[in-house]
């Protein structure tokens, strides 16, 4: 063989030794990944549970009496009870959907949005269809929209 074809010979003789070495270690990584090996897994550790942000705790601590007054005055209408509403259900209300329980917008309420499920006794409060709880007929959230029927 001339010195030209042994140069060929052997770069395919490496590429074709390559795509083995990857085939293997291909495989090795698949029976890996389901279970084949013969050494049993420890479960993982449960995480642990997160502890509330210590900045809105702080927000809570340093609240001022008007805003406590508030809050008790709120207790005595039914429609801003929250008692029973798991503390997740409230943070999506307040935090993702921003909900307010008197809008500030002009012509946007609850009561005349799309997702606004009506009180079933006069005197009682609505609610929604995106998170738990009460709400108020005046209030509103950034989910707002115009309900066609209303």
């Amino acid at each position: 063989m001339s010195e030209e074809q042994n140069k060929i010979f052997s770069r395919r003789d490496l590429l074709k030794s390559a795509v083995s070495g990857v085939a293997v270690i291909s495989g090795m990584a698949v029976i890996t990944a389901c279970g084949g090996s013969s050494k049993k897994a420890e479960p993982e550790a449960m995480p642990e549970e997160k502890k509330p942000d210590e900045a809105v705790q702080e927000k809570v601590a340093e609240k001022p009496e008007s805003d406590m007054a508030a809050n008790e005055a709120a207790s005595n209408d039914p429609c801003s009870d929250l008692t029973g509403v798991a503390e997740d259900e409230v943070k999506k209300r307040n935090t993702i959907y921003q909900y307010k329980e008197v809008s500030d917008k002009e012509g946007q309420m609850c009561q005349n949005c799309q997702l606004y499920n009506k009180a079933s006794d006069e005197g009682s409060c609505g609610g929604c269809q995106l998170f738990k709880g009460p709400v108020q007929s005046n209030g509103w959230c950034v989910s707002w929209v115009k309900n066609p029927k209303a």
